[in-house]
Protein backbone atom coordinates (compact mmCIF):
# COMPACT_ATOMS: atom_id res chain seq x y z
CA UNK A 1 0.00 0.00 0.00
CA UNK A 2 1.06 3.21 -0.99
CA UNK A 3 0.41 6.66 0.53
CA UNK A 4 -0.17 10.06 -2.26
CA UNK A 5 0.08 13.00 -0.42
CA UNK A 6 -0.92 15.10 -2.91
CA UNK A 7 -4.92 13.94 -3.03
CA UNK A 8 -4.66 12.21 0.76
CA UNK A 9 -5.14 8.96 -1.12
CA UNK A 10 -3.89 5.00 -0.71
CA UNK A 11 -3.19 2.93 -3.20
CA UNK A 12 -2.51 -0.87 -3.85
CA UNK A 13 -1.67 -3.80 -6.26
CA UNK A 14 -1.80 -7.46 -6.95
CA UNK A 15 -2.32 -10.45 -8.49
CA UNK A 16 -4.16 -10.41 -12.10
CA UNK A 17 -3.50 -6.85 -12.52
CA UNK A 18 -5.37 -5.63 -9.47
CA UNK A 19 -5.13 -1.64 -8.78
CA UNK A 20 -6.97 -0.59 -5.78
CA UNK A 21 -7.52 2.87 -4.36
CA UNK A 22 -9.21 4.73 -1.24
CA UNK A 23 -9.69 8.13 -0.50
CA UNK A 24 -11.10 7.36 3.26
CA UNK A 25 -8.08 6.17 5.03
CA UNK A 26 -8.70 2.84 3.90
CA UNK A 27 -12.38 2.31 4.77
CA UNK A 28 -13.52 1.37 1.39
CA UNK A 29 -11.95 0.81 -1.65
CA UNK A 30 -12.66 1.08 -5.45
CA UNK A 31 -11.08 -1.01 -8.34
CA UNK A 32 -9.30 0.40 -10.62
CA UNK A 33 -8.91 -0.46 -14.16
CA UNK A 34 -5.61 -1.59 -15.30
CA UNK A 35 -6.30 -3.01 -18.57
CA UNK A 36 -4.16 -5.66 -17.87
CA UNK A 37 -4.19 -9.29 -16.18
CA UNK A 38 -0.68 -9.56 -15.22
CA UNK A 39 0.46 -9.71 -11.31
CA UNK A 40 1.87 -6.95 -9.97
CA UNK A 41 4.48 -7.28 -7.48
CA UNK A 42 5.09 -4.43 -6.53
CA UNK A 43 4.18 -0.13 -6.08
CA UNK A 44 6.79 2.80 -6.11
CA UNK A 45 6.70 6.12 -6.05
CA UNK A 46 7.94 8.16 -9.41
CA UNK A 47 9.50 11.34 -9.48
CA UNK A 48 7.08 13.47 -9.29
CA UNK A 49 3.67 13.89 -7.52
CA UNK A 50 1.37 12.08 -8.14
CA UNK A 51 3.49 9.61 -10.51
CA UNK A 52 3.40 5.59 -9.96
CA UNK A 53 5.17 2.34 -11.19
CA UNK A 54 3.90 -1.28 -10.51
CA UNK A 55 5.84 -3.44 -11.96
CA UNK A 56 5.33 -7.44 -11.94
CA UNK A 57 7.49 -10.26 -13.58
CA UNK A 58 9.05 -10.39 -17.04
CA UNK A 59 9.49 -6.98 -17.59
CA UNK A 60 5.90 -5.93 -16.65
CA UNK A 61 4.99 -2.06 -15.47
CA UNK A 62 2.19 0.13 -15.47
CA UNK A 63 2.37 4.32 -14.37
CA UNK A 64 0.31 6.37 -13.38
CA UNK A 65 0.43 10.56 -13.37
CA UNK A 66 -2.79 11.13 -11.49
CA UNK A 67 -2.58 9.78 -8.47
CA UNK A 68 -3.32 6.26 -9.27
CA UNK A 69 -7.05 7.35 -10.33
CA UNK A 70 -5.58 5.64 -14.23
CA UNK A 71 -3.37 3.73 -15.53
CA UNK A 72 -1.15 2.94 -18.72
CA UNK A 73 1.20 0.12 -20.10
CA UNK A 74 4.69 1.10 -20.16
CA UNK A 75 5.94 -2.32 -20.83
CA UNK A 76 3.86 -5.32 -21.16
CA UNK A 77 4.40 -9.50 -18.99
CA UNK A 78 7.13 -11.33 -21.75
CA UNK A 79 7.20 -13.99 -19.14
CA UNK A 80 5.55 -16.60 -21.04
CA UNK A 81 6.89 -19.24 -23.23
CA UNK A 82 6.89 -18.64 -27.34
CA UNK A 83 6.28 -21.59 -29.57
CA UNK A 84 6.25 -19.95 -32.75
CA UNK A 85 7.02 -16.70 -34.98
CA UNK A 86 5.59 -15.68 -38.29
CA UNK A 87 7.22 -12.72 -40.52
CA UNK A 88 4.66 -10.72 -42.85
CA UNK A 89 4.79 -9.21 -45.92
CA UNK A 90 5.46 -5.27 -44.08
CA UNK A 91 8.32 -6.96 -41.71
CA UNK A 92 5.87 -6.89 -38.97
CA UNK A 93 6.96 -9.85 -36.01
CA UNK A 94 4.12 -11.67 -34.77
CA UNK A 95 4.56 -15.09 -31.64
CA UNK A 96 2.55 -17.21 -30.50
CA UNK A 97 2.63 -19.44 -27.22
CA UNK A 98 1.57 -20.45 -23.91
CA UNK A 99 -1.49 -18.71 -22.07
CA UNK A 100 -3.25 -18.16 -24.97
CA UNK A 101 -0.47 -15.51 -25.88
CA UNK A 102 0.44 -13.38 -29.00
CA UNK A 103 2.80 -10.94 -28.96
CA UNK A 104 3.82 -8.63 -32.10
CA UNK A 105 6.88 -6.21 -32.85
CA UNK A 106 6.56 -3.92 -35.74
CA UNK A 107 10.50 -2.47 -35.19
CA UNK A 108 12.25 -5.69 -35.64
CA UNK A 109 11.90 -7.27 -32.49
CA UNK A 110 13.65 -4.43 -30.61
CA UNK A 111 10.28 -3.92 -28.53
CA UNK A 112 7.43 -6.57 -28.29
CA UNK A 113 3.38 -5.43 -27.32
CA UNK A 114 1.06 -8.11 -26.29
CA UNK A 115 -2.20 -8.60 -27.96
CA UNK A 116 -5.35 -9.41 -25.86
CA UNK A 117 -7.76 -12.31 -27.51
CA UNK A 118 -11.04 -13.04 -25.53
CA UNK A 119 -10.82 -16.79 -25.00
CA UNK A 120 -14.47 -18.15 -24.02
CA UNK A 121 -12.68 -19.20 -20.79
CA UNK A 122 -9.61 -17.54 -19.69
CA UNK A 123 -8.96 -20.26 -16.84
CA UNK A 124 -8.10 -22.65 -19.79
CA UNK A 125 -5.80 -20.30 -22.27
CA UNK A 126 -4.69 -22.34 -24.94
CA UNK A 127 -0.84 -23.09 -25.61
CA UNK A 128 -0.90 -21.57 -29.21
CA UNK A 129 1.90 -24.20 -30.58
CA UNK A 130 1.35 -23.57 -34.42
CA UNK A 131 1.07 -20.24 -36.30
CA UNK A 132 1.12 -19.58 -40.01
CA UNK A 133 0.81 -17.12 -42.60
CA UNK A 134 -2.11 -17.72 -45.72
CA UNK A 135 0.59 -16.76 -48.50
CA UNK A 136 -2.10 -15.55 -50.69
CA UNK A 137 -4.26 -13.50 -48.24
CA UNK A 138 -2.12 -12.78 -45.41
CA UNK A 139 -4.24 -14.06 -42.88
CA UNK A 140 -2.96 -15.76 -39.51
CA UNK A 141 -4.14 -18.69 -38.21
CA UNK A 142 -3.01 -19.96 -34.37
CA UNK A 143 -3.73 -22.82 -32.73
CA UNK A 144 -3.21 -25.23 -30.23
CA UNK A 145 -4.67 -27.10 -27.18
CA UNK A 146 -6.96 -27.52 -25.96
CA UNK A 147 -9.03 -27.59 -29.18
CA UNK A 148 -8.43 -23.37 -30.15
CA UNK A 149 -7.96 -21.47 -33.32
CA UNK A 150 -7.91 -17.92 -33.48
CA UNK A 151 -7.82 -16.04 -37.08
CA UNK A 152 -6.22 -12.32 -37.94
CA UNK A 153 -6.86 -10.59 -40.58
CA UNK A 154 -5.06 -7.10 -39.73
CA UNK A 155 -1.71 -8.83 -39.33
CA UNK A 156 -2.13 -9.59 -35.75
CA UNK A 157 -3.52 -6.46 -34.07
CA UNK A 158 -6.99 -8.43 -33.64
CA UNK A 159 -8.02 -11.77 -33.11
CA UNK A 160 -11.25 -13.57 -33.26
CA UNK A 161 -11.69 -17.87 -31.86
CA UNK A 162 -12.87 -19.33 -34.93
CA UNK A 163 -12.98 -22.72 -33.10
CA UNK A 164 -12.80 -23.75 -29.26
CA UNK A 165 -13.61 -26.37 -27.93
CA UNK A 166 -13.58 -27.02 -23.81
CA UNK A 167 -10.62 -28.85 -21.77
CA UNK A 168 -12.46 -32.05 -21.49
CA UNK A 169 -12.80 -32.84 -25.30
CA UNK A 170 -8.79 -33.78 -25.26
CA UNK A 171 -8.59 -31.86 -28.57
CA UNK A 172 -4.84 -30.53 -29.03
CA UNK A 173 -3.57 -28.84 -32.66
CA UNK A 174 0.41 -29.48 -32.72
CA UNK A 175 0.36 -28.63 -36.41
CA UNK A 176 -1.14 -26.44 -39.35
CA UNK A 177 -0.59 -27.27 -43.04
CA UNK A 178 -1.20 -25.04 -46.09
CA UNK A 179 -1.51 -25.23 -49.39
CA UNK A 180 0.46 -22.90 -51.37
CA UNK A 181 -1.26 -20.94 -53.44
CA UNK A 182 -4.76 -21.97 -51.75
CA UNK A 183 -7.19 -20.95 -49.25
CA UNK A 184 -7.45 -24.03 -47.81
CA UNK A 185 -6.05 -24.41 -44.28
CA UNK A 186 -6.08 -28.26 -42.53
CA UNK A 187 -5.13 -28.49 -39.17
CA UNK A 188 -3.88 -31.44 -37.54
CA UNK A 189 -5.60 -32.53 -34.48
CA UNK A 190 -4.54 -35.10 -31.90
CA UNK A 191 -6.89 -37.74 -31.22
CA UNK A 192 -6.95 -39.31 -34.92
CA UNK A 193 -8.99 -36.48 -36.32
CA UNK A 194 -8.48 -33.32 -38.63
CA UNK A 195 -9.85 -30.41 -39.24
CA UNK A 196 -10.73 -28.43 -42.74
CA UNK A 197 -11.14 -24.79 -43.17
CA UNK A 198 -11.93 -24.15 -47.09
CA UNK A 199 -12.47 -20.78 -46.43
CA UNK A 200 -9.08 -18.72 -45.15
CA UNK A 201 -9.63 -20.43 -41.83
CA UNK A 202 -13.40 -18.76 -41.49
CA UNK A 203 -15.35 -22.32 -40.51
CA UNK A 204 -13.48 -25.59 -39.62
CA UNK A 205 -14.87 -29.33 -40.35
CA UNK A 206 -13.88 -32.62 -38.58
CA UNK A 207 -12.88 -35.13 -40.39
CA UNK A 208 -12.66 -38.79 -38.46
CA UNK A 209 -9.76 -40.54 -39.12
CA UNK A 210 -9.00 -44.39 -39.32
CA UNK A 211 -7.04 -44.45 -36.51
CA UNK A 212 -6.45 -43.92 -32.42
CA UNK A 213 -2.75 -42.72 -32.59
CA UNK A 214 -1.78 -38.99 -32.24
CA UNK A 215 -0.78 -36.70 -35.11
CA UNK A 216 2.27 -34.86 -34.46
CA UNK A 217 3.05 -33.05 -37.60
CA UNK A 218 2.74 -32.81 -41.00
CA UNK A 219 4.36 -31.41 -44.11
CA UNK A 220 2.58 -30.26 -48.17
CA UNK A 221 4.05 -31.13 -51.34
CA UNK A 222 2.35 -28.24 -53.10
CA UNK A 223 3.15 -29.28 -57.07
CA UNK A 224 1.39 -32.88 -56.10
CA UNK A 225 -1.37 -31.40 -53.71
CA UNK A 226 -0.34 -34.43 -51.16
CA UNK A 227 -0.12 -33.27 -47.63
CA UNK A 228 0.72 -35.89 -45.43
CA UNK A 229 0.73 -35.78 -41.19
CA UNK A 230 2.32 -38.11 -39.27
CA UNK A 231 3.18 -39.49 -35.73
CA UNK A 232 2.72 -41.78 -32.94
CA UNK A 233 3.96 -45.17 -33.30
CA UNK A 234 4.68 -45.18 -36.90
CA UNK A 235 1.36 -43.81 -37.43
CA UNK A 236 0.82 -41.83 -41.15
CA UNK A 237 -1.77 -40.10 -43.19
CA UNK A 238 -1.96 -38.95 -46.46
CA UNK A 239 -4.34 -36.56 -48.56
CA UNK A 240 -4.51 -36.06 -52.44
CA UNK A 241 -7.66 -33.45 -52.17
CA UNK A 242 -5.53 -30.64 -50.08
CA UNK A 243 -6.91 -31.93 -46.86
CA UNK A 244 -10.56 -32.60 -47.45
CA UNK A 245 -10.15 -36.23 -47.46
CA UNK A 246 -7.36 -38.51 -45.69
CA UNK A 247 -6.05 -42.08 -46.24
CA UNK A 248 -3.88 -44.00 -44.02
CA UNK A 249 -0.13 -45.30 -45.62
CA UNK A 250 1.82 -47.68 -44.26
CA UNK A 251 5.45 -46.35 -42.52
CA UNK A 252 6.53 -50.46 -41.51
CA UNK A 253 8.10 -49.06 -38.54
CA UNK A 254 6.25 -48.64 -35.16
CA UNK A 255 8.75 -45.57 -33.68
CA UNK A 256 7.31 -42.39 -32.97
CA UNK A 257 7.61 -40.52 -35.76
CA UNK A 258 8.11 -36.64 -34.47
CA UNK A 259 9.20 -34.53 -38.02
CA UNK A 260 7.97 -34.39 -41.44
CA UNK A 261 9.70 -32.73 -44.36
CA UNK A 262 8.56 -32.01 -48.25
CA UNK A 263 11.35 -31.24 -50.69
CA UNK A 264 9.52 -29.08 -53.34
CA UNK A 265 12.84 -29.54 -55.58
CA UNK A 266 12.75 -33.11 -56.06
CA UNK A 267 9.30 -33.97 -54.98
CA UNK A 268 10.62 -35.83 -52.38
CA UNK A 269 9.07 -36.85 -48.72
CA UNK A 270 10.53 -37.31 -45.61
CA UNK A 271 9.55 -38.53 -42.07
CA UNK A 272 11.85 -38.67 -38.80
CA UNK A 273 11.42 -39.77 -35.08
CA UNK A 274 12.98 -42.14 -32.62
CA UNK A 275 16.11 -44.07 -32.59
CA UNK A 276 17.41 -41.91 -35.98
CA UNK A 277 14.15 -43.16 -37.89
CA UNK A 278 15.06 -41.97 -41.13
CA UNK A 279 11.94 -42.41 -43.94
CA UNK A 280 11.76 -41.50 -47.75
CA UNK A 281 9.31 -41.28 -50.25
CA UNK A 282 9.81 -40.99 -54.25
CA UNK A 283 6.08 -41.50 -54.91
CA UNK A 284 4.43 -38.42 -53.46
CA UNK A 285 4.34 -40.45 -49.84
CA UNK A 286 2.13 -43.59 -51.28
CA UNK A 287 5.06 -46.13 -49.94
CA UNK A 288 8.13 -45.34 -47.49
CA UNK A 289 11.57 -46.70 -47.32
CA UNK A 290 13.59 -46.61 -43.84
CA UNK A 291 17.09 -44.69 -44.89
CA UNK A 292 20.24 -45.36 -42.46
CA UNK A 293 20.44 -42.04 -40.77
CA UNK A 294 23.75 -42.22 -39.02
CA UNK A 295 22.60 -41.10 -35.68
CA UNK A 296 20.82 -43.71 -33.04
CA UNK A 297 19.10 -40.00 -31.62
CA UNK A 298 15.87 -38.76 -32.74
CA UNK A 299 15.43 -36.84 -35.30
CA UNK A 300 12.63 -34.20 -35.16
CA UNK A 301 12.91 -31.55 -38.32
CA UNK A 302 14.82 -31.14 -41.58
CA UNK A 303 15.07 -27.92 -43.82
CA UNK A 304 16.64 -27.87 -47.70
CA UNK A 305 19.73 -25.46 -47.87
CA UNK A 306 18.93 -23.51 -51.05
CA UNK A 307 22.84 -22.97 -52.04
CA UNK A 308 24.13 -26.43 -52.21
CA UNK A 309 20.66 -28.28 -52.25
CA UNK A 310 21.90 -30.58 -49.19
CA UNK A 311 19.63 -31.51 -47.04
CA UNK A 312 19.91 -31.58 -43.17
CA UNK A 313 17.94 -33.38 -40.34
CA UNK A 314 18.24 -32.46 -36.50
CA UNK A 315 17.26 -33.86 -32.93
CA UNK A 316 17.86 -34.71 -29.85
CA UNK A 317 21.54 -33.97 -27.93
CA UNK A 318 22.64 -32.15 -30.29
CA UNK A 319 22.45 -34.74 -33.71
CA UNK A 320 22.63 -32.98 -37.21
CA UNK A 321 23.03 -35.66 -40.06
CA UNK A 322 23.21 -33.82 -43.77
CA UNK A 323 22.51 -34.95 -47.19
CA UNK A 324 23.92 -34.43 -50.34
CA UNK A 325 22.18 -36.69 -52.86
CA UNK A 326 18.28 -36.04 -51.51
CA UNK A 327 18.59 -37.93 -49.15
CA UNK A 328 19.49 -41.38 -50.12
CA UNK A 329 22.45 -41.15 -47.85
CA UNK A 330 23.25 -39.37 -44.49
CA UNK A 331 26.26 -38.68 -42.63
CA UNK A 332 26.42 -37.21 -39.02
CA UNK A 333 27.97 -33.37 -38.50
CA UNK A 334 29.18 -32.28 -35.28
CA UNK A 335 26.72 -29.90 -33.79
CA UNK A 336 28.96 -28.67 -30.87
CA UNK A 337 25.90 -29.15 -28.75
CA UNK A 338 23.73 -31.59 -26.91
CA UNK A 339 21.12 -29.56 -26.57
CA UNK A 340 17.69 -30.42 -27.96
CA UNK A 341 17.50 -28.92 -31.89
CA UNK A 342 14.06 -28.50 -32.83
CA UNK A 343 13.63 -25.77 -35.43
CA UNK A 344 15.82 -24.50 -38.20
CA UNK A 345 15.90 -21.50 -40.16
CA UNK A 346 16.81 -20.53 -43.58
Amino acid sequence: VRFDARTRSLVTVGHHGTVARSTDGGRSWRMIPSSSGSTIESLIHGAHQGQFVALGGGGFLLGSRDSGQSWQTISPELDVYLRELAILRDGTLVASGELGSVLRSIDGGVSWNVVPIAYPNMNTPPNLRALVVAPETGTLIAAGPPGTIVRSLDGGRRWQVTHWTPLEAEEAFPWILLEPGRRAAPVIAAGGSMYFSGDDGRSWQRTKLSTDRELWHGAVLGRERVMLAAGQRGVAVRSADAGATWSAVDTQTENDLFGSFADESTGTLFLMGRNGTLLRSTDSGKTWRSVPSATTHALRRMFRDPRTGALVSFGEQGAIVRSEDSGASWHAVSSGTEGELRAGLV
